[in-house]
């Protein structure tokens, strides 16, 4: 009896060890992760699991490491992690589903919306998964299927997440949503409009949500040809007090769109200005309504003007990449109409310099260098090295390539 006690008490110990260093090891990590060390705080989630007596902190620990990489945008290691996860021997399906829908998310993420979708549909098919990550699950299966153009499939899912109780409200109005877009992308806009409206009757739908569908209806509206009905409803958004700046400044660039595209350029003008003079705006739709200013008034033909607004949005701290990159190139094109060619090729050039500039920016800028040199500037040999790398650049777009062999073979013609 007392040699089993005195056993039993050593197993107490050693257990209390293991959960002290368990512990330790993942208050510190989590220390690190909150300084957003997300390396250094992986590692120790790492170190936290390898001596997790329970299966579920050893579960949770494999978790956050998994995490931290996955905000690191380090998808293959976070992925290794996930599967770590997934194989815990008894851990609950609490961790179980988490594991599998994470997986099928990291796969989400890197777009790998086909290989996403059979991972996703295991998570689902867990027994006593939580109802929250298996409503998480079928949205992201819903979300590849919309991303590869299977809306109908998309629908279904979505419809789905709508009809389940046990979802999370946030999550039953991102589906309603979702089956709006979904109808709305095959140009079934009446019907699309009535899903759109349905986002307001979920209870406790989020109000983004709510907002975002009321938008979308005016988007809807604009593609029936509906311009005023389309601008009537953007204008109740503005006016709204419960939307935020960028809600208003989503309302004011579609109805700023709606206007140039009747050509009414001034006032389209005045609505992306509005975008300018709002409080705490997002710097993506900054930067979008620079850019949306300076093309209006490039159609315009006003190409000074227009670059004032470019080179604004090209300033823009944390603006959106793409419309950081497509400003600097129309300052190319501008400059390239006043005939100022050596200063257009210095604008183009800057595309390649920026911090995230789109790939197609980069080679279109080539392209654009290459026709100064050729038509404005008559230097061949420099139009034709200019040419010879949109051909050789991996990630130009079939016409711009086309373009640019079709341009190499009237150089060739020229030098004969």
């Amino acid at each position: 009896m007392i040699k089993q006690l005195m056993l039993l008490s050593a197993i107490c110990a050693a257990s209390g060890v293991c959960a002290s260093a368990y512990s330790d090891a993942y208050s510190a990590a989590g220390k690190e992760e909150k300084a957003k060390k997300y390396e250094v705080a992986a590692t120790s989630y790492i170190a936290a699991a390898d001596v997790a007596d329970k299966p579920d902190e050893k579960a949770n620990a494999y978790f956050r490491a998994a995490e931290c990489m996955r905000i690191k945008k380090d998808y293959p290691a976070s992925m290794d992690f996930f599967k770590k996860m997934l194989a815990v021997k008894g851990a609950s399906p609490y961790y179980k589903g988490l594991a599998q829908m994470r997986i099928g998310q990291t796969l989400y993420w890197q777009r790998k919306y086909a290989e996403a979708i059979p991972e996703l549909e295991k998570a689902v098919a867990i027994e006593k998964i939580h109802p929250h990550h298996k409503a998480d699950a079928m949205m992201h299966i819903g979300y590849s299927n919309y991303n590869l153009k299977k809306y109908d499939d998309a629908y279904k899912v979505m419809d789905k997440v709508v009809a389940d109780e046990k979802a999370r409200p946030d999550q039953r109005s991102a589906a309603q949503l979702y089956k709006g877009h979904a109808l709305k992308n095959q140009k079934k806009y009446d019907e699309a409009i009535v899903e759109y409206k349905k986002v307001a009757t979920i209870d406790k739908a989020h109000p983004s949500h709510v907002l975002d569908s009321r938008r979308q209806i005016g988007y809807t509206l604009n593609e029936m040809k509906k311009y005023d009905e389309a601008i009537k409803v953007l204008n109740e958004i503005v006016a709204d007090p419960k939307a935020d700046s960028n809600n208003k400044a989503y309302a004011f660039i579609a109805i700023g769109n709606i206007l140039r595209g009747q050509k009414k350029n001034d006032e389209a003008i005045v609505e992306y200005k509005k975008v300018l003079d709002l409080p705490k705006v997002h710097p993506h739709r900054k930067s979008e309504a620079l850019w949306l200013i300076g093309y209006t008034l490039r159609s315009q033909k006003k190409y000074d003007e227009s670059n004032k607004a470019l080179a604004e949005c090209v300033a823009v701290k944390d603006g959106h990449y793409y419309y950081i990159s497509v400003a600097q190139s129309y300052i190319g094109h501008n400059l390239r109409s006043l005939k100022k060619f050596p200063e257009a090729i210095a604008a183009f050039e800057v595309i390649k310099t920026l911090k995230h500039p789109h790939p197609h920016h980069i080679s279109d800028a080539d392209r654009m260098i290459g026709h100064i040199y050729l038509y404005d500037l008559k230097d061949y040999d420099k139009a034709k090295a200019a040419f010879e790398k949109v051909v050789a650049n991996k990630a130009v777009p079939a016409w711009q390539k086309k373009d640019a062999q079709s341009q190499l073979k009237k150089i060739s013609s020229i030098k004969k």
